[in-house]
């Protein structure tokens, strides 16, 4: 399946014009994770978001602790790491760890402040339900 149709299918980014995706397209990376690698960790400083391609990741709160807790298991078109980029700080309020083998887009800060300035309403499809 093309980039671009497959940036379409995310909700956090369906809503952007096709311009907007062909320009998005230039900017991604693709990150591969085997099964329980530790993509980020909870208070370490975030400059990047990620939106899953393929495999499964659990966001975690206490990583490797007696109180580790899975908040949310992610899959195909979902995101995380977005809290880093819109709190003051920037740092990560959770772990990723991926629970398979995964791939990955990372969209890095100045691409996602670019894209917050063209694309304003972003900002909300990110924050409210």
């Amino acid at each position: 399946m093309e980039q671009i149709e497959l940036l379409s299918k995310v909700p956090l980014l369906s809503d952007l014009p096709v311009v907007e995706l062909k320009r998005l397209t230039s900017t991604l990376r693709v990150v591969e994770l085997g099964a329980g690698a530790v993509l980020f960790r909870e208070g370490e400083p975030g400059d990047s978001l990620y939106i899953v391609i393929e495999g499964r990741v659990d966001v975690i709160m206490a990583l490797d602790s007696p109180d580790e807790k899975v908040i949310a298991s992610l899959g195909p078109g979902e995101f995380m790491g977005e809290m880093s980029l819109l709190l003051p700080g920037g740092q990560r309020t959770a772990s990723v760890r991926s629970n398979s083998p995964a791939r990955l887009w990372l969209l890095a800060r100045p691409d996602f402040d670019a894209l917050l300035h063209r694309q304003p309403s972003l900002a909300y499809t990110m924050i409210l339900p």
